[in-house]
């Protein structure tokens, strides 16, 4: 299933799903609905005659970041029942694997502090600087061995986000330890 971001005449925003279906992006939208309506072949030509700005895929690997990477700047290494929390758009995310059950090398977490700052996966895009624009609204609970080396600090600003959360960056991932899936964040 492929999409696009458009705005219109630069102020009505839309995500078009298979050149079939367009949901008008406002207050009202929610992740995971129903499509409200389907767009016939003279409604879609309308529609794209009137795009001004065609916004990148969020979730394209084509897709470059606004910012340069900067590493988190603080080393930590783990001490024994450290709880760090994994949140992913994806309800099966690319850097949990599970088998054996690890953490992926160059996978991003946060503070189990941090945690509480967070109350929705629209929130964490912004406060984590995250590439795409899709709610996190899956979580993972981490608990590393002892002894795991983690980069730790605030995030940038990044991707046209604002950044200020804390993040923990795991270069070597780690394998034991323990992850589970706990409850989810609401959308908004």
């Amino acid at each position: 299933m492929g999409y696009t971001l458009i705005k219109v005449d630069e102020v009505e925003e839309y995500i078009i799903i298979n050149y079939e279906y367009a949901i008008r992006l406002d207050e009202h939208f929610l992740i995971g609905y129903e499509l409200p309506f389907e767009m016939t072949t003279s409604d879609k030509l309308d529609l794209v005659s009137k795009v001004v700005v065609l916004i990148p895929n969020p979730a394209s690997p084509s897709a470059k970041p606004s910012g340069v990477y900067v590493p988190p700047p603080f080393i930590y290494y783990t001490a024994p029942g450290d709880v760090f929390y994994r949140l992913s758009a994806f309800a099966a995310d690319h850097c949990i694997l599970n088998s054996p059950v690890s953490l992926r090398n160059k996978s991003y977490a946060i503070t189990k502090n941090d945690k509480h700052e967070v109350p929705s996966g629209l929130a964490a895009v912004a406060r984590y600087a995250l590439p795409t624009r899709f709610p996190t609204t899956h979580v993972w609970k981490l608990i590393p061995p002892a002894k795991t080396q983690v980069l730790v600090g605030t995030v940038i600003p990044n991707f046209g986000m604002s950044g200020g959360g804390v993040e923990v960056y795991f270069p070597n991932g780690f394998t034991g330890g323990t992850i589970v899936k706990v409850a989810d964040l609401p959308v908004m």
